[in-house]
């Protein structure tokens, strides 16, 4: 019985490290394609205003993916493009940040390790200056 329960802590484990690491590497694919969404073009930002893409975490577990752009005539704007809530059982070291991805180049505002963890057992993600991320 404990091998089993053990088995599912870590199969929900996994899961949740694997979630957040496939939004990671969204949030960096979507910067190096330069994705706009249907309807817009290079013109409809300023600049220096072109959409990137990264995450926000909030300290309960809840991370969400971003799109920063600045549109012509406008301020910066922050969009929430996915919510994410972990398992409360888990616990994200560090509990709250901000990672964005390069347009083009897709490299990090921060290299990071992150830690995913539950009692004794814990899964780590990692960005690199390159904008690599490991699981």
């Amino acid at each position: 019985v404990n091998t089993i329960t053990e088995f599912q802590r870590n199969a929900a484990l996994d899961a949740a490290a694997h979630e957040m690491a496939s939004t990671l590497r969204t949030a960096r694919t979507k910067s190096v394609a330069g994705s706009v969404n249907t309807g817009e073009t290079s013109a409809t930002f300023t600049n220096d205003g072109l959409p990137y893409f990264g995450i926000t975490t909030l300290a309960n577990g809840t991370y969400n993916l971003t799109r920063t752009f600045t549109p012509i005539g406008g301020s910066e704007k922050k969009e929430i493009l996915e919510t994410h809530t972990m398992d409360s059982l888990f616990t994200v070291t560090p509990s709250s940040f901000v990672i964005t991805f390069a347009r083009v180049s897709g490299a990090p505002s921060t290299t990071m390790t992150i830690t995913i963890a539950r009692t004794t057992n814990s899964r780590i993600i990692t960005v690199d200056a390159n904008g690599n991320i490991n699981l």
